[in-house]
This record gives C-alpha cells, structure tokens and sequence, in this order.
C-alpha cells in the first residue's frame, strides 16, 4: 500500500501541476479582450508564404488572406514548382476579387544547407519592395480571420517587441487515434509553448528593420526550422517576443496514426535543435512513461496477489486522473473558443462520443509521447512534405533528397505532413 499511496500522491502532484500551467494560460487569454482597439496609421505590409503541396482548404485560406482589414499589405508566395496544385490554386485566385494582391513565383534554388520552407522565404526576402515596413509569414492550412494581419502588426509598434506570433490549435471532429493524439498533444503544447516563449511561423510578424538587423534570412540559411531558433534570436537581441492571443489559429485537418507520430516527433526535433527547453520535454516524458509503468506494474501485481483494496485504490486513482486530465483538455478547448468564435470563425460543437475516447487518449498519450520524445531524441534524418534532410547538427543541415513536389490535386481533409 506504501507503494500505491506514492503512485496515487505523484498522480495527484502531476495532475495539479498541470492544471497551474493551465490556470496561468487561461488568465493570460483571457486578457485580450481588455485591450484598446488601435486607431492610428499603419504601416505598410506583406505576407510571405512558402507552399510545397496545396493544404486541404487552400484556396479558401487564400481567399480570407486576399480580404484582410489592413490598409496597404500585398501577398507573395513561391511555389515548389508549376506541376504543384497549388500553382493553380494561386492562379485562379488573381482572377478573383483582391487577387491584384498576390504574387508568386517558383523556387528558384533548393539551398543544400536547409529546408525548402526556409529557402522559399529566403528568396522572397531578398526581394522585398522597399516600402515594405511589416513582413508576416502564413502557412498555407492556416485560415487568417480579418482583423489577422492587424493584430500582428499593432504591438510590433512597441520597439521593444522583436517579433509577435499566435500559436495553432488543432481540433478535428475525427475520432481517428492519429487526430485525438494530435489533438491532446497540442493541447499541451498550446500551454508549453506561450510559457517558453516559442515561436510559431505558421501566424508570425516582424518589422523588415528587426528582420534585416538580426539577419534572420542569413539565420534561415543554416537551419532546418523556421521559427526554432527565432527565441533565441530574439533575446540575443534585447527584444522580446510577444504572443498575440488573437492570432491563436484553428485548424480541422485529420491525420493518421503514422503521421501524427512523426508529425509530433518532427516537433519536438525542432525543440530539441534549437530551444534549450527541450531538457524539460525530455523530463515529462520520462515522467509519464514511469507513472504510467509503475500504474500498470502496480495494479498487475496488485491483482495477482488478491489485494482487491490496493487495486481499488489503483484503478479509482486512475480513473481520477484521466478524467481529470481531460477536463484540463476540455476548459483549455472552451477558452480557444472563445477567441476563435470572436475572430468570426465558425466552429463546430465536438460531439459527445468525441469526449468519451478523450481519457483513453490522455492514457495512450503517456506511451505515445514518450516514443514521439526518443525518436526526436536520437535521430539524424527527418523526412518533410517528401523532401528529406540528414542533420548533422542544428547548424549543419544538408538536404539529401529533393524534387518538386507532385501532388496533382488539393488535399482532402488530411494533413500534409
């Protein structure tokens, strides 16, 4: 009993643990809607994507993209290449009311040194207009609401800010193990990343001046990721990164089992190359790996000895908690709601059968995150939108395979990964 007692007493101190994390999170989003609506000039903008594959709900991305309440901003993207279906997408959509706005391209040049993604922005920051004072990046599964591009540039007027970003919330009527595993895992990570101050590129803004001071495209030339080192970059400069709770992003997309373990693995690879966090991501895991053992070895033990007191204790402590887990799950669901209802964004009501599987999830999530955190932790190649890259070390990057990229037609609702 000693031993069950200790198991029930962690389960409890993990659970709490978590929902402070939370608590601090919910305080913070709630603050947005304090906040004075700007009224003076804005500066002029403009929004870079990289696209390799059309996203389930391009073009209607593009379209919320081309109607943005910004005064003076314009859009430029560069494609893998004309056989990629978005290049259609990005054609039909100049024809279009606001299409004056958009420009693309093809890459002109895979950099050996880093990924595609970087090499497509490095070659649209290189020719920006010189008017240009507000760069933004957009992934192509991102739906930006109107007010989007103005949210991002509002606090960027703060000099002390070096860059403002929203963080993605991935929420899908699915009922597929790959999406709920994406889905709790995100979840967490919406926490994790506000209170390590990572940076996510998908939603992100930063003046062309901060932009060229730091030599970001330069950074970009060497690095795998984005926006992985952008946190460091940041402090090195004296500035500081700003979440804006208004860019938090929905996306609805669905993903298999498969996908979704190299997809949170690719993640935390990120972590693991360029934010000194990632000792800590390797602790929870660890963490939740052993209770979930020492639970299961426990209750087994437990149960062969005929000790029916000590397996009560287990398995109602248990169920206690993975309950308690999703409910953390649950009000962390509620409150980005709120802010993307508020954005105008339709959203639909999860379905009950959804939120009976969500407990199972949490306790498959303490086996799932644990083997996402080994594969990050040891391995030096990643694959990525079929393009693959051997990693030396996070500022030796080499990509080993490339060709533009062949999808022929729009995704349906499954992730590109």
């Amino acid at each position: 009993m000693t031993v069950v007692y200790l198991i029930v007493a962690v389960a409890a101190v993990a659970w709490l643990a978590q929902a402070v994390c939370v608590g601090f999170f919910l305080k913070m989003l709630s603050m947005w809607r304090k906040r004075s609506p700007h009224r003076g000039a804005l500066p002029k903008a403009t929004v870079l994507l990289s696209l390799r594959g059309a996203d389930p709900g391009l073009a209607d991305n593009l379209r919320a993209l081309l109607r943005q309440n910004y005064p003076d901003y314009d859009i430029r993207a560069v494609v893998d290449g004309r056989e990629d279906a978005a290049w259609a997408v990005l054609e039909m959509l100049q024809d279009e009311p606001g299409g004056e706005r958009l420009q693309f391209e093809e890459l002109a040049f895979a950099q050996p040194f880093c990924s595609l993604k970087n090499s497509a922005l490095i070659q649209l920051c290189h020719n920006l207009d010189e008017s240009i004072e507000v760069v933004a990046f957009m992934d192509g599964d991102v739906r930006p609401h109107a007010d989007w591009l103005r949210n991002l540039a509002i606090p960027l007027q703060n000099e002390e800010i070096g860059l403002t970003t929203g963080l993605r919330w991935y929420r899908s009527q699915d009922s597929e193990f790959g999406s709920l595993m994406r889905y709790l895992w995100a979840a967490g990570a919406l926490v994790q990343c506000w209170m390590n101050g990572i940076v996510w590129a998908g939603s992100m803004a930063m003046r062309r001046s901060f932009m060229e001071e730091v030599d970001i495209p330069g950074m970009w030339s060497r690095s795998l990721s984005t926006d992985g080192p952008l946190f460091a970059v940041v402090k090195r400069a004296g500035r500081r990164g700003q979440f804006v709770p208004e860019a938090l992003m929905l996306n609805v997309e669905q993903i298999g089992a498969r996908d979704s373990l190299w997809w949170m693995s690719r993640q935390m690879l990120i972590a693991r190359l360029y934010h000194s966090g990632f000792k800590n991501v390797i602790v929870h895991a660890a963490s939740m790996a052993a209770l979930a053992v020492a639970f299961l070895a426990t209750l087994g033990y437990a149960v062969m000895e005929g000790d029916t007191t000590a397996a009560a204790w287990l398995y109602s402590a248990g169920a206690v908690y993975l309950v308690g887990c999703a409910m953390l799950t649950a009000i962390l669901d509620v409150a980005a709601q709120r802010v993307v209802l508020a954005q105008g964004t339709r959203i639909e009501r999860l379905r009950l059968d959804f939120w009976l599987w969500v407990p199972l999830g949490v306790a498959a999530m303490h086996f799932v995150m644990p083997v996402a955190t080994t594969i990050a932790s040891f391995t030096n190649r990643v694959r990525w939108r079929e393009a693959e890259y051997l990693i030396e070390s996070p500022w030796q990057i080499r990509l080993m395979a490339y060709q533009p990229y062949r999808q022929l037609e729009t995704a349906g609702t499954h992730s590109i990964v």
